[in-house]
Formats: structure tokens, C-alpha cells, sequence
């Protein structure tokens, strides 16, 4: 669906979808590829390791907050700290 809105003496052309575009909250980490886990010989090429340790980047979840998702992280942390959540 195509419109124009007229605001101010400036026409505006909206463009309306259907299609939700849900935010982005978090994306997947790059050094362990989502899993939390990390062998840093592993990707070296070494396999003198047996286990493999938690990811330093994303701490061991395995995803790495976004812009939007670090406010809204930040937003529930400040309620829990107020007591509202």
C-alpha cells in the first residue's frame, strides 16, 4: 500500500507493509559460532586439548547483544535493581 502525507506544506511518501520487522536482540557470536564453547587449538589446528572452555566474548551463551538488545538489557537490569521486575 502506497501513500502520500501532505505535514507542514512537505509531502511525504509512506510506504505500508503487512510484514512486521522485529529488532534484532542479539546476534551470534563469530569466535565460538553460536555454541558458548571455545578451544582456542582447536582453531589453531593443534589438538592437544580435550575440553573445550567457555567463549571470552559472549560468555558462554553463545550470542553477543546488539545496540537494541544491550538497552534492553540494560533497561530490565535497572528494574530488577528498583525492584518493579
Amino acid at each position: 500500500m502506497f501513500f502520500s502525507i501532505l505535514v507542514f506544506g512537505r509531502r511525504f511518501e509512506v510506504v505500508a507493509s503487512k510484514e512486521r520487522v522485529e529488532p534484532q536482540l542479539y546476534r551470534e557470536c563469530e569466535k565460538c559460532g553460536g555454541s558458548g564453547t571455545f578451544n582456542e587449538s582447536e582453531k589453531r589446528g593443534s589438538s592437544m586439548t580435550f575440553s573445550h572452555g567457555p567463549c571470552p566474548d559472549c560468555e558462554s551463551i553463545g550470542a553477543i547483544p546488539t545496540d537494541e538488545g544491550a538497552r534492553v538489557l540494560d533497561l530490565i537490569r535497572r528494574w530488577r535493581q528498583s525492584g518493579r521486575l
